[in-house]
């Protein structure tokens, strides 16, 4: 009688270990990932039902000769596995649920510096440039917030009237550094297939530019897209 009792813990061990074997690998596999007691859990569920299965079938269906408690130890077994990783995947939830709430929520600390922001345009025909009349400087349009550039261009060309255009094209960005507050300007050249005759707006030679008793930002914004473009300058 001993022996038959050391016999069916012997093949108990074999089944625990045979399963016990299949459940470690599969959280090996799946150590590194963030659902590793997931991944285990399905494992050990899949085996009992398995296991379940295979003894119904062998037994109702096949008429397989073998004993019964075989299939039993096999199914016990894959419950207790199914049961522990279910006990390890709950704590494991609760742990990270209690971590959120208590992990300290990072302060994010900015540097502000305000910043206005303008469209800059400028017409140009041939070697003649219109700036506006007295200030000489192209038209500004002070941008919004959220207020996008493509949208804004469109009030900005209403300032020149009605005009053949050749080409508009937005040449660069230039930002003046101020102590609290930054311009950035959005420089685009609007070339013409004519003339501007629109009142408000003097006609200058692009080679008389640099003589030009104008504001440094202008005359710097203006030289540049003349020369220059596709740039991001700082001055």
């Amino acid at each position: 009688m001993f022996g038959d009792i050391l016999n069916e813990a012997y093949l108990i061990l074999k089944i625990a270990s045979i399963v016990g074997l299949l459940v470690l690998i599969s959280y090996g596999i799946s150590k590194k990932s963030a659902k590793k007691y997931i991944v285990t859990f399905i494992v050990s569920l899949s085996l009992t039902i398995l296991f379940a299965l295979i003894f119904l079938l062998d037994y109702y269906v096949f008429g397989t000769n073998i004993r019964p408690k075989i299939y039993l130890y096999f199914i016990t077994t894959g419950l207790v596995y199914t049961t522990i990783t279910l006990i390890f995947l709950i704590r494991n939830r609760r742990k990270l649920v209690f971590n959120k709430k208590t992990e300290p929520k990072k302060q994010m600390v900015y540097t502000v510096h305000n910043k206005n922001e303008y469209i800059y345009c400028f017409a140009k025909n041939n070697e003649w440039i219109y700036l506006l009349d007295n200030s000489y400087t192209g038209v500004k349009y002070h941008l919004k917030k959220k207020e996008f550039c493509d949208e804004a261009i469109t009030k900005v060309l209403k300032s020149f009237g009605e005009l053949d255009v050749l080409d508009l094209r937005r040449d660069g960005i230039v930002t003046v550094k101020g102590e609290r507050e930054d311009d950035v300007y959005y420089c685009y050249l609007l070339e013409l297939n004519e003339e501007l005759t629109m009142k408000g707006f003097t006609k200058v030679s692009i080679y008389d530019i640099s003589d030009l008793s104008i504001d440094r930002v202008d005359k710097y914004i203006i030289l540049k897209c003349l020369t220059d473009s596709d740039f991001t300058d700082t001055i």
